[in-house]
């Protein structure tokens, strides 16, 4: 069994059910546990939020809401997710508000919908890493060495030249200590090379406990690429934690082919594009203004 318990915030997924501003990243986040069958009850959490931005001077409100599936809520809605099991006849909804200068140039969103259609179309590609060349493992904090942690740290410095949240040896061992980390290790030099994290928490609603699972820091070295290594790390993962979640989603980079076209791959299904969600950067096939990245919204339920 997974642990699910929310003593340790995940970067990625936040605070449940408290809205607040997150400073690094200039924007009000929030996730409702409610579950919503009217527009109004949204629009109050929205207003709330706009007011909560315009006090601390952020740019951008990001907000997460269970919407009973025949409630059409179309104001600033950016990504649906249809959830099935338990939670049957309940969407999703991602809504993201931004201020005028935290907006993508038309042209680049149409080209990241070209993206998309790329990823979807696509032929598969031939996974070149084999069982010779590699071994997938999962992270475990008790036995992560100094050369571990050294080539973790290396890793996501050269994946990200800015992130959204810290990444450095600290936030590495809490992310270990409170996450799923699955790791590929290069038999060659015993260095890990690519990872793949599942942030896991609990939102408690009217219908019992939803557990929920964002994929995270996915990355692999410039040099171990294009043999689909992030793509077997977390097929292993999700694997391990299908069975104990309700949802397993990603937020993949808008700009960057090879993340999106993985998720399609994996059997994941495309939910929308967040605008402008956060500091991110690294290597890309499309040019994005300012230090925000739009980021698209896959997931499997």
């Amino acid at each position: 069994m997974i642990n699910t318990q929310n003593v340790y915030e995940n970067p990625s997924l936040g605070r449940i059910g408290e809205m607040y501003h997150d400073e690094r990243n200039e924007r009000v986040k929030f996730f409702s546990t409610d579950i919503h069958s009217d527009k109004g009850s949204i629009d109050l959490f929205v207003d709330k939020g706009i007011i909560m931005m315009e006090s601390n001077h952020a740019t951008r409100m990001t907000a997460r809401f269970f919407c009973k599936g025949d409630l059409d809520y179309n104001n600033h809605r950016e990504a649906i997710i249809p959830l099935t099991g338990r939670f049957a006849g309940i969407d999703l909804v991602f809504i993201g508000f931004n201020v005028w200068d935290r907006i993508e140039d038309p042209k680049t969103l149409e080209a990241e919908d070209h993206l998309v259609i790329q990823a979807r179309c696509g032929l598969q590609r031939e996974q070149r890493g084999g069982s010779s060349e590699y071994i997938i493992e999962r992270l475990d904090i008790s036995k992560i060495t100094p050369d571990d942690f050294c080539s973790l740290e290396r890793l996501y410095a050269e994946a990200f030249e800015t992130y959204t949240t810290t990444l450095d040896r600290a936030a590495i061992s809490d992310m270990i200590s409170n996450s799923v980390v699955y790791g590929v290790r290069s038999l060659s030099d015993d260095q890990i090379v690519s990872t793949a994290v599942a942030e896991i928490g609990v939102v408690p609603t009217e219908r019992g406990d939803f557990r929920i699972c964002e994929l995270s820091e996915m990355a692999t070295r410039r040099d171990h690429r294009g043999r689909g290594l992030v793509t077997m790390a977390t097929m292993v993962l999700v694997d391990e934690i299908y069975n104990d979640t309700d949802l397993i989603y990603a937020e993949a980079r808008a700009c960057h082919l090879p993340i999106n076209r993985s998720f399609h791959n994996m059997g994941f299904s495309y939910a929308g594009r967040l605008m402008k969600q956060c500091l991110l950067s690294g290597d890309h096939e499309i040019d994005e203004s300012g230090p925000y990245e739009n980021l698209n919204v896959w997931y499997i339920t």
